[in-house]
C-alpha cells in the first residue's frame, strides 16, 4: 500500500559462472552482503561452477547439479545438499558443518564420485548412503564407511540383489 511505511524487502542477483566465465544461472538473494546464505538453490544447474570461498550456509541446495564445480574454501554449513550431484567437484578447504547431503525424500542418493574433500570439515555433516568411488578422496582420518557413505561397486551389487528378492516375492 502506498505510504503504509512497509517496504518489500529488494531482491539482488548473484550471478553463477562457469571455468569459462559464462553465465550457468542467476540466484535472488535478499543481501548481497550475505551472498549466497540461505539462497534457494534447488535443482540449480551448476557445471563446473566457480564458487570458491561462497557463503552458502543453510542454502537449499536439494538436487543442485555441480559436476565439477569449484567450491574450494565454501561455506555451507547447515547446507540442504540432498540428493545433490557434487561428480569430480573441488571442495578442498570447504566447510559443510551440520551439511546435510545424506538421502533425499524419495531415498535418493547423493553423488560425490571423484570429489575432492582435501582438508574439507565434514565433522557433523550428514552423508548417510551418499556414494563415493575410489577416486573420491577424504580428510585425513575420514572413513566414509563408519559414516555410511556406501562405495558405487557396492551399490551396484547392493541393489541387484534388493531387485532379485523383489522377482522372488
Amino acid at each position: 500500500m502506498p505510504g503504509s511505511g512497509t517496504k518489500k524487502p529488494r531482491k539482488h542477483v548473484i550471478e553463477i559462472r562457469d571455468d569459462l566465465g559464462e553465465v550457468l544461472c542467476k540466484i535472488r538473494v535478499a543481501d548481497l552482503a550475505s551472498g549466497l546464505a540461505g539462497a534457494d538453490m534447488q535443482g540449480v544447474f551448476g557445471y563446473s561452477a566457480q564458487l570458491q570461498g561462497q557463503n552458502m550456509s543453510g542454502a537449499e541446495m536439494y538436487w543442485a547439479h555441480l559436476t565439477g564445480a569449484d567450491l574450494s574454501f565454501a561455506i555451507l554449513t547447515g547446507a540442504d545438499m540432498r540428493g545433490a550431484f557434487l561428480n569430480d567437484a573441488i571442495c578442498r578447504h570447504a566447510n559443510f558443518r551440520s551439511a546435510n547431503l545424506g538421502r533425499d525424500n524419495l531415498g535418493g542418493r547423493t553423488s560425490i564420485l571423484g570429489t575432492d574433500f582435501t582438508d574439507a570439515v565434514l565433522n557433523g555433516a550428514i552423508l548417510d548412503g551418499a556414494v563415493f568411488d575410489d577416486r573420491t578422496i577424504f580428510p585425513k582420518g575420514y572413513h566414509p564407511k563408519s559414516h555410511g557413505l556406501i562405495h558405487f561397486n557396492e551399490l551396484a551389487s547392493t541393489e541387484a540383489i534388493a531387485k532379485a528378492h523383489k522377482r522372488k516375492k
